[in-house]
Formats: C-alpha cells, sequence, structure tokens
C-alpha cells in the first residue's frame, strides 16, 4: 500500500495543496511550463527502495539515489516502459562492441516495483501524487 506521509510533508513545505490523482490521463499536448522537484524525485527513488526485493536491483537503486545524475534519476522516477539501470545498460553496450563474435549474451532479471510519484502543478498549487509499478531490469550477462 502506498504511502505519501513524506511527499504531503514536502506539498505542505512548499505551501502546494497535496491531491491524490485518482486516476491517470495521458496528455499529448506539450507543457505550458516545466517544474521538478528533485526532493520529490529522490522521495520517489527511497519509496522503490523499499519495495524491491531483489537485493541486487535495492543496490543499484540506492546507488541511482546517491550518485546518479538528476537527469538518470527523473528518468527512473518519470520514464515510461521497463527501466533499465544506466551503467548496465553502458556495459552491454560495451560487450556488444567487444564481444562481436564471441557469443557473450545478457539477460534482464526483472522485478515489478511499485513507487510513489508526484507532479507539481504550479498554476494551481497542488502536488498530484499517485502509486505506479514499473518493472525495473538489471542486466546479467554469462
Amino acid at each position: 500500500m502506498a504511502n505519501f506521509e513524506e511527499f504531503k510533508k514536502r506539498a505542505e513545505e512548499k505551501g502546494f495543496k497535496f491531491v491524490l490523482d485518482p486516476g491517470y490521463e495521458v496528455n499529448t499536448e506539450p507543457p505550458t511550463e516545466l517544474h521538478l522537484d528533485m526532493v520529490m524525485v529522490d522521495l520517489s527513488i527511497k519509496s522503490a527502495v523499499k519495495n524491491v526485493k531483489s537485493e541486487s536491483i535495492k543496490q543499484k537503486l540506492n546507488a541511482l539515489l546517491s550518485s546518479g545524475t538528476n537527469a538518470q534519476k527523473i528518468n527512473f522516477v518519470y520514464g515510461a516502459g521497463s527501466y533499465y539501470f544506466p551503467d548496465d545498460l553502458e556495459m552491454v553496450a560495451q560487450r556488444s562492441m567487444q564481444e562481436v563474435r564471441e557469443g557473450g549474451i545478457c539477460h534482464p532479471v526483472c522485478e515489478i516495483i511499485t513507487t510513489e510519484i508526484c507532479r507539481c502543478i504550479l498554476k494551481t498549487e497542488e502536488q498530484l501524487c499517485r502509486e505506479i509499478a514499473r518493472k525495473v531490469c538489471e542486466a546479467v550477462c554469462d
């Protein structure tokens, strides 16, 4: 079950109203404003860490939290589809360049992880939050 207490606290710190998003609407219109709250992004990653079962994925999420770039963190929280850790993708790319004919194969090992995410709506001063599930994968190579 989702726990939005830290997100509510952050919204209050900013003077925003916390709103639990009852559904998800796809909007293809370009945004009229772009605002990110990196504290909320970090809270989302911390939430995922609490919910993950795999110790190796937990370690990679903690590494993302402590040393990932802001862009990498944003991609984890707000990206769509299956998530692959940047270091794993780099490793697979390097192996593919070095082992064209050696047959080294990597396999994804994935887990569905739930986390809370929030979007800041400046116009209405609301923090729109919901729980999501996302497939998080790590690459394991032979």
